[in-house]
């Protein structure tokens, strides 16, 4: 596949825990991927193997140590991140703002705010991270509501929903 039809490349990433000078733990080692738009990615393995942890080095939420992550065109990377450079580093992390703000992502132990319908929980993360006003943020839940099939659910809460269909449709709203 051509870079050019990636929405998502990440290269040579590497994460690592570290616990302690002689205990350190390789979780993601050497991984390249490239996703283009409307193709579907299934990473399986193990609890424990980093799968999550893959997903949270794409959107730098989890900082890989090596390797650079481009998604829509711009690239990410902790290797150019500034040390020293005050200005740069607060250049470096509104860049890294609005790139988290480009890529969704619904983790599989999310949480929904209890007291909020579920269109006001698909609206509060375009209200808060995008500034969106809050009638053009739930006219969008509610299109993303309507395109998996969860339209007739928009004023429930998420006591009154059934967990494993919210969080499988919960994730198709995002993508």
């Amino acid at each position: 596949m051509s870079a050019d039809a990636s929405i998502v490349t990440a290269e040579g990433i590497n994460k690592w825990f570290h616990r302690g000078r002689s205990n350190e733990l390789h979780v993601i080692k050497d991984v390249d991927v490239s996703v283009a738009k409307g193709e579907v990615l299934v990473v399986i393995g193990p609890s424990g193997s980093g799968k999550s942890t893959l997903l949270r080095c794409l959107n730098f939420l989890a900082p890989p140590e090596t390797g650079s992550v481009t998604f829509l065109g711009q690239t990410m990377s902790t290797e150019n991140r500034p040390r020293l450079s005050v200005p740069g580093r607060l250049e470096y992390e509104r860049g890294l703002r609005h790139f988290r703000t480009q890529m969704g992502m619904v983790f599989q132990h999310f949480n929904l705010f209890p007291h909020m319908t579920v269109l006001d929980n698909v609206a509060a993360a375009p209200i808060r991270v995008l500034g969106l006003r809050k009638q053009e943020a739930r006219q969008r839940a509610a299109a993303e509501l309507q395109r998996v099939g969860m339209a007739e659910k928009a004023k429930s809460y998420p006591s009154q929903l059934s967990r494993t269909r919210w969080a499988s449709r919960a994730r198709s709203a995002t993508g």
